[in-house]
């Protein structure tokens, strides 16, 4: 079982790519604004970061860059970005969006915004 779980893991990030065909490194796949700052949810394709999910900060500065497959990654990235933009918006601005456009992620991004 621990096996499996670990494979399934793995797949994660190809399966997050592979929902967003169209995005580049540096393309947005989510993009909003607060306070007169412009943020982007962005999912990087490029060699070792391939996957990762991040957050951009006026299209200069990377946050929270990371993996997300799992309740406890998701929880580690939702605190990260709460941090950035204040936990008021995470559910509109990050959870909202992941849970419609990744396939697969509705349960344990709820389950980490939960626990965040």
């Amino acid at each position: 079982m621990k096996k499996k779980l670990i494979s399934l893991a793995a797949l994660i990030p190809l399966l997050a790519i592979s929902s967003f065909p169209e995005a580049k490194a540096g393309q947005s796949l989510f993009a909003f604004k607060i306070d007169g700052v412009k943020w982007d949810l962005k999912i990087d394709k490029s060699g070792s970061n391939a996957g990762k999910l991040f957050l951009r900060k006026n299209k200069k500065s990377t946050k929270c860059k990371q993996y997300v497959f799992d309740v406890n990654t998701a929880k580690a990235f939702l605190s990260c970005a709460s941090k950035k933009i204040g936990k008021k918006y995470i559910k509109q601005y990050i959870v909202n969006p992941i849970d419609k456009e990744i396939p697969g992620s509705k349960k344990f991004i709820m389950a980490a915004y939960n626990l965040i």
